[in-house]
């Protein structure tokens, strides 16, 4: 379980800044609200605990080793704060963690995002999808500077040790800044007040 929300942690915590900023407009429908609000809420306590990992080791050592060790608890921690109903989780076409591996609609939404980029029409803006009732809110996850250091072309022998020991099939390296990293998915139900 601590594994399950490592792969996208970084990105996740970087975009919770760009979400606060881009993405809380007023024009945006309560459903994509309520998604937004809760990748937030996620968003930002994952940030403000990498933030302090990355001063303290600029390598991103600390940072993975702290994230492998903690990340289910925060998670589950901020998870009792959504609304009922909600739940947030994370995907990507290369992922780290199996637990992050897309669903059918899940690849549709990350194709298009990333037709949207090769075709200069990107707008890193919430996508709202129905399924069978779910509401799906999928926030786009772009690579920083900072993201390089565990998916990135060169990482540091170190990282990449502890990398293939946590896991050993990854897919999640060799993005350069500005590449599709995944999505958040904020989930849903109806019946969700």
């Amino acid at each position: 379980m601590k594994k399950i929300m490592i792969p996208m942690l970084i990105a996740s915590a970087i975009y919770a800044n760009d979400v606060e900023n881009n993405t809380t407009k007023p024009q945006l429908s309560p459903t994509v609200l309520k998604g937004v609000t809760a990748i937030k809420m996620l968003g930002a306590e994952l940030k403000k605990n990498v933030k302090a990992k990355l001063q303290e080791d600029k390598s991103g050592l600390e940072a993975m080793n702290f994230c492998s060790t903690n990340v289910a608890e925060i998670s589950a921690n901020v998870a009792k704060k959504f609304p009922e109903g909600v739940t947030v989780r994370r995907v990507a076409s290369k992922y780290r963690n199996e637990a992050n591996k897309p669903d059918s609609v899940d690849t549709e939404v990350l194709e298009q995002f990333q037709k949207e980029l090769e075709e200069k029409t990107f707008e890193k803006k919430p996508k709202l999808v129905d399924v069978n009732g779910t509401k799906r809110v999928y926030v786009p996850l772009l690579v920083s500077k900072v993201c390089t250091k565990c998916h990135g072309q060169n990482i540091d022998p170190k990282i990449a040790k502890v990398i293939k020991e946590h896991y050993p099939n990854d897919k999640a390296t060799g993005f350069k800044e500005g590449d599709l990293r995944g999505a958040m998915v904020a989930e849903i139900k109806e019946e969700s007040k």
